[in-house]
């Protein structure tokens, strides 16, 4: 183990970096719209971002915008500035601009369930470690029995909801080549009357559901709609159920066989998937981790902004540089890629400047 350890933040690279001429934050702002110049060569051209705050209505200038609002709100830009679906646009009564029906779509998210178990008295405290690795990451091929595969398989022979057929193909892939599905995260809470629980929060980290994220009005102040449609692709819903059952396994076999009381969370009275199923809809939480509703995609798959340079479909100069440009949800946590992807838009702006 490292010695010495240092936590890295934004504030690592911005703090050391306000006094630039080049770097101004604007803090209590809220952007209303991007602005825009004469059309050249068929492309729409961003000549600057109009903003609220404290002393009213601004407008910044300049020639490359770039929209960072994450994949909830990254769409309500877009869209309030007169890129979208006609359709949406008319609803809320934006002039169109740029025709790219892809904003606001494909929205994915990761989700999950606390399965928790009450520990004997004196078997831990809470700050002890407790962690299995080797169990943190784990593939369908081994929640799944060889009968529960086959129904898997059974479950996932079409589309059912609004993913693309490329997309359910590559998640199907990513089963069938055992790439981890679930991730279980260990940790020890504080349960009734002072007991220590053992939590096992159960995900689902390749989710087959899709959703929106729209604006809601003109007003830039008005919240975003999301409808994340969760459990929309019925495997979701199953194989979290599934997940449950299999983190049941490891709880029931030595070390911690010997160390457990009895399951607070679903309760042994749920035996059966169905009876897990209706305990997962109102409990189950999400994860936060939404993605792609601008995805970096073809324009004809669906795509928002191009692959290469991040521009947005149908402008000249105007970037996504967020989560909301990844296309297909990763089985991690999305920080990291974040960061990656501004590396990434940082490199392509230098390349062009």
């Amino acid at each position: 183990m490292l010695k010495l350890q240092v936590r890295d933040t934004q504030a690592s690279t911005d703090l050391p970096n306000r006094e630039r001429e080049n770097l101004v934050v604007l803090t209590e702002s809220l952007v209303s719209k991007i602005t825009w110049g004469e059309d050249q060569d068929g492309l729409a051209v961003a000549n600057g971002v109009e903003y609220t705050s404290a002393n009213g209505t601004s407008t910044a200038n300049g020639k490359n915008i770039i929209v960072s609002s994450g994949a909830l709100n990254t769409p309500k830009v877009l869209e309030l500035s007169g890129i979208g679906d006609p359709l949406v646009l008319s609803g809320i009564g934006i002039e169109l601009k740029v025709n790219n029906t892809g904003v606001g779509k494909n929205l994915q998210n990761q989700y999950g369930i606390n399965v928790s178990y009450k520990l004997k008295d004196g078997a831990a405290e809470i700050g002890d470690e407790f962690q299995a690795p080797l169990m943190n990451l784990v593939p369908a091929q081994i929640v799944l029995s060889p009968e529960d595969l086959a129904r898997s398989a059974e479950i996932l022979t079409e589309p059912t909801n609004d993913i693309s057929q490329a997309q359910f193909d590559g998640l199907k892939k990513l089963i069938d080549d055992g790439v981890a599905q679930t991730e279980i995260m260990w940790g020890l809470v504080t349960g009734e009357n002072g007991s220590v629980e053992l939590q096992l929060y159960t995900t689902d980290l390749h989710t087959f559901s899709r959703g929106t994220s729209h604006a809601s009005s003109s007003n830039p102040e008005d919240k975003v709609i999301v409808d994340p449609q969760y459990f929309s692709a019925e495997h979701d819903w199953w194989y979290l159920a599934k997940a449950v059952m299999y983190s049941r396994n490891i709880t029931a076999a030595e070390p911690l066989k010997s160390i457990i009381d009895y399951e607070v969370l679903p309760g042994a009275n749920y035996t059966t998937t169905e009876s897990i199923q209706q305990w997962l809809l109102p409990n189950f939480r999400t994860m936060s981790h939404f993605v792609g509703t601008a995805s970096a995609l073809p324009q004809e798959a669906g795509g928002v902004v191009d692959p290469e340079t991040l521009i947005v479909y149908g402008t000249s100069n105007v970037r996504v540089v967020d989560c909301s440009v990844v296309p297909l949800i990763p089985g991690i946590h999305t920080q990291s890629i974040a960061y990656a992807i501004a590396e990434k838009a940082a490199d392509i702006l230098k390349n062009a400047a």
